[in-house]
């Protein structure tokens, strides 16, 4: 019984957004005009500035990560802290700055106990952690980029009675692309 009160008072924390314990979750994206957010674990396009607007955005961060978004450059970001989702429960990786976790309530759980009290946790994918955390996200920081790309991995759509774009910056070049905030609507 207690247990069942603890986690009603956990999940209802989530709810509030006065609540102290409330962390705040954003999706950090670049995603292709056809959907497409990867392609064999990789991003189908390279574009530097819109890579160093991530570097930004999540520096001194936590991000939470499927496996194989955390795999694909081959080492963990310097000055953040991630947090990688594996069904795999066999998956090991020591480094002080990594945790594994076998779900995203575990981590969404984790954030709370290391006290991260009205910080941002970014949720940087892949496909299948987006889907899953879409609920949960009161911010999605978008990079639409205005050119068709294969792939194998999507974004799910932006449902615009939830959220409402707030902010949007135009950069042209060879591919050219938009920088878009969405926020949750209350």
């Amino acid at each position: 019984m207690r247990l069942l009160f603890f986690a009603g008072i956990l999940l209802s924390s989530f709810a509030h957004s006065a609540d102290c314990n409330r962390i705040l979750f954003s999706h950090i994206l670049a995603v292709s005009k056809n959907g497409v957010i990867g392609l064999n674990n990789l991003l189908p396009w390279s574009i530097p500035k819109e890579f160093e607007y991530f570097l930004k955005m999540t520096d001194g961060k936590t991000m939470i990560m499927g496996r194989r978004t955390f795999e694909s450059p081959g080492h963990p970001f310097s000055n953040r802290f991630s947090i990688v989702l594996t069904k795999n429960r066999d998956y090991q990786y020591s480094h002080p700055d990594v945790a594994i976790m076998h779900d995203l309530e575990s981590a969404i759980e984790f954030c709370h106990s290391r006290g991260q009290c009205g910080e941002e946790i970014f949720i940087i994918g892949g496909g299948e952690i987006y889907r899953a955390s879409m609920h949960l996200v009161d911010t999605i920081y978008l990079t639409r980029i205005h050119q068709d790309f294969d792939g194998d991995t999507t974004y799910p759509t932006v449902d615009e009675e939830d959220f409402e774009l707030v902010e949007q910056l135009y950069q042209g070049g060879e591919i050219p692309y938009t920088f878009m905030t969405y926020k949750r609507r209350r």
